[in-house]
């Protein structure tokens, strides 16, 4: 007979959010985009933290740069790598946990009309805002969008009560999801760590 153990341990463990600061695309390749990620610990079960004290520089691109990557699930094209390391969890070691899953969702509540999976820009176009271009991330471990199709984690991670205290590696690169103009972009990202 098997058992599968299905109570969730203390639901959240963290709450993060990330914060993309303001970045310039243009068509210059000599523009400067660099990302900031800051965390917002909620609740403390466990600690989380981000590689690099959370910043994260894009480097410089440019929309013909950005328009050559046309795929949301191809990890692929100019981005930047980071990780988010789980640690301190020793309350938890005597229980069985199976899985970690990492759910990014955008702070706002609401995904780009054009893709569930593409963070959007969070400064209009009136405010000088860059259109047709959202932020995707990637799970390095999987090689895949933490985001299926329909905007539900897909960033779920097979684990043991031995291995879940880990680094866990992503990397962010901006996405062509319309027609893009230049502009600045800003998006911010909330990311809650549960496990079961």
């Amino acid at each position: 007979m098997n058992y599968r153990h299905s109570l969730w341990y203390c639901c959240l463990l963290t709450m993060l959010i990330f914060q993309i600061d303001t970045v310039r695309i243009a068509h210059s390749a000599e523009q400067t985009l660099s990302l900031n990620v800051k965390a917002n610990v909620v609740e403390n079960s466990c600690k989380i933290s981000f590689s690099d004290s959370g910043s994260v520089d894009l480097g410089k691109q440019s929309i013909a740069a950005i328009e050559n990557v046309d795929s949301f699930t191809n990890y692929i094209g100019n981005g930047k790598h980071f990780s988010i390391n789980v640690s301190d969890c020793s309350p938890l070691s005597s229980g069985g946990i199976s899985k970690l899953i990492f759910n990014f969702s955008p702070q706002s509540g609401t995904f780009p009309v054009e893709s569930s999976q593409a963070f959007a820009n969070d400064i209009l176009p009136a405010d000088g805002g860059a259109t047709g271009v959202g932020l995707v991330i990637f799970a390095e471990q999987q090689d895949k969008n933490v985001l299926d199709e329909s905007g539900h984690s897909n960033a779920i991670f097979d684990v043991t009560s031995d291995t879940y205290l880990n680094s866990y590696g992503f990397f962010a690169r901006l996405q062509k999801i319309n027609t893009i103009t230049e502009g600045d972009f800003t998006t911010h990202v909330t990311v809650e760590v549960t496990y079961e």
